[in-house]
């Protein structure tokens, strides 16, 4: 199992039905939680989570940003990861007992990051054969 394969990932139509009736939060204050925040319904957006203390306290779009720790004081939250470090946001969160399949997602826009951070830690071995019959000349012929 890769790592993207422990993070819930979905589309928009998919985080605004499973996320409707429930509060919002976004983890990850910057440009990532405004543009999420467009496409979500932002008016249900109670709070973003951070893990820099320099922002605890301030405002971002209209709403306090957070201590992560507070979020397990929330009820009937869904919380949508708006950062880069969403591995480590996801390990993060399944500590304080949220679950992936219900509790939250990684951001739609940060899709094609994953896709690429996917790629880039493929790891494989290749073996490159030559198509030529073999021969009894052992300096002539197919094989490895």
């Amino acid at each position: 199992m890769t790592k993207s394969e422990k993070v819930n990932w979905t589309n928009f139509q998919e985080l605004n039905k499973v996320s409707k009736g429930r509060n919002i939060v976004l983890f990850g204050a910057g440009p990532i939680a405004e543009k999420t925040s467009k496409k979500i319904s932002s008016s249900n957006v109670i709070a973003i989570a951070d893990n820099a203390e320099n922002l605890w306290g301030k405002k971002e779009m209209g709403v306090d940003i957070i201590n992560p720790k507070e979020l397990i004081n929330l009820p009937n939250i869904f919380i949508v990861i708006c950062t880069t470090s969403f591995y480590e946001v996801s390990e993060q969160l399944n500590g304080f007992g949220f679950s992936g399949n219900d509790s939250y997602c990684v951001s739609p826009i940060l899709n094609d990051l994953r896709i690429i951070q996917d790629l880039e830690n493929i790891s494989s071995s290749m073996l490159f054969t030559s198509g030529s019959p073999k021969n009894s000349d052992l300096s002539y012929g197919g094989g490895i």
